[in-house]
């Protein structure tokens, strides 16, 4: 993929400069270590390295399970992008098959998206057994405490009829249209809250994303359809 300078430098820009970036490295939040694998593990992706990108990503879902959506995003972006190759290659093999001579399609890279598919619950399984060892000094079944993880994570709720709630009590979309933010301390205080730039911008920006990506007759700019595909894996699905 291929993109203005400008376009990375002001994006790391505003990440750096971004209220929740100082708020949850402050707070010591899990978000920092599975947003720093995350990074890593779509810089690897989008250099062609599937094993590296799956091991981050990982690495990612051992700092908070939330990274799962962004996997999510990245499989839906490789098959949209690479859909002709794929559909080449059925083609050519079917033809096979049936003894029709053909000349091959550009590969779409199968091989490569399945090692990145391995790789991340390979390093997911093994890590987690050894970082509940060494948490818990007892030796854990990393299927069960998996399967542990999401029937509570699922059976996480918002009732707005009761004075408490058993997940957090925000909504993604509450976020576009006001970034009130959530109190994590009050004395000092630290509310976690997206600043008024980043929040301006974002609805913006993914809607440029779409238009981008139907201007190109479905296809768009493997930018803008990466960008927007990461967007809603990470933040649409949460």
């Amino acid at each position: 993929m291929q993109a203005s300078v400008f376009v990375p430098v002001f994006a790391t820009f505003l990440f750096a400069s971004e209220n929740m970036s100082f708020v949850q490295a402050q707070v010591a939040m899990l978000d920092v270590f599975y947003l720093t694998f995350m990074l890593l593990g779509i810089f690897f992706y989008l250099r062609g390295n599937p094993i590296a990108a799956g091991i981050f990503m990982g690495l990612s879902m051992l700092g908070k399970a939330m990274a799962a959506l962004a996997i999510l995003g990245i499989a839906v972006h490789w098959v949209v992008t690479r859909r002709d190759q794929m559909a080449g290659e059925v083609r050519f093999t079917w033809n096979a098959l049936l003894g029709i001579k053909g000349v091959p399609s550009t590969r779409s890279d199968i091989l490569g998206m399945m090692k990145f598919l391995v790789a991340i619950p390979v390093v997911w399984l093994a890590l987690l057994a050894l970082l509940e060892l060494a948490a818990t000094h007892t030796w854990s079944n990393p299927i069960s405490r998996t399967i542990s993880m999401l029937t509570s994570h699922l059976g996480l709720t918002f009732n707005s009829s009761s004075t408490s709630t058993t997940g957090i009590a925000t909504r993604p979309w509450e976020w576009l249209y006001y970034p009130g933010g959530l109190f994590y301390w009050y004395t000092p205080r630290f509310i976690g809250a997206i600043g008024w730039t980043v929040w301006a911008l974002v609805v913006p920006a993914m809607a440029y994303m779409g238009y981008e990506i139907i201007r190109g007759r479905f296809r768009g700019h493997a930018v803008a359809t990466f960008a927007l595909f990461w967007f809603i894996g990470v933040y649409g699905l949460l």
